[in-house]
């Protein structure tokens, strides 16, 4: 897959209004391939640590899955990507904000709120951009002449 890094910001700022602060979009390994911030949220220097704990949660919970039912991940029906193909968000609530993150494909999409933002609306906001997302891949984002990842 071929991505326009200058395309990606803009194209997670849409989702940067109300008390959406920060959209990032991550590789499975955490590495932060593009964010977006709100032009007057708060300064974030902890862009790549919230994306090394979406990334690490999300990919880590069919492991943690099959563990707490006492099996091994092929034991399971389907195995890893079934057991995270049934999961289409995930919430964190902590301290400083609300986060939420979704796939696309092997990728994963990371909005950061504060603590206004609803949960539900921040949920609406992630999938929204990640079927977005999904769509205008062989399109506006995808170059021949891009970076590969």
């Amino acid at each position: 897959m071929m991505l326009r890094p200058k395309a990606l910001p803009l194209f997670l700022s849409q989702v940067c209004t109300g008390g959406v602060q920060h959209a990032i979009l991550l590789r499975s390994d955490g590495i932060m391939l593009a964010s977006s911030d709100r032009p007057d949220a708060e300064y974030f220097d902890d862009e790549k640590l919230v994306g090394a704990i979406c990334a690490g949660m999300w990919f880590n919970f069919a492991e943690e899955t099959a563990d707490s039912l006492g099996k091994t991940e092929s034991e399971l029906d389907g195995g890893d990507s079934s057991l995270r193909s049934n999961l289409r968000s995930m919430i964190v609530e902590c301290e400083g904000g609300r986060l939420c993150a979704a796939p696309v494909g092997s990728l994963l999409i990371c909005l950061k709120g504060d603590l206004s933002v609803e949960l539900g609306l921040l949920k609406l906001k992630t999938e929204a951009l990640a079927e977005e997302f999904r769509t205008v891949l062989a399109t506006d984002i995808v170059s021949e002449s891009a970076v590969e990842t």
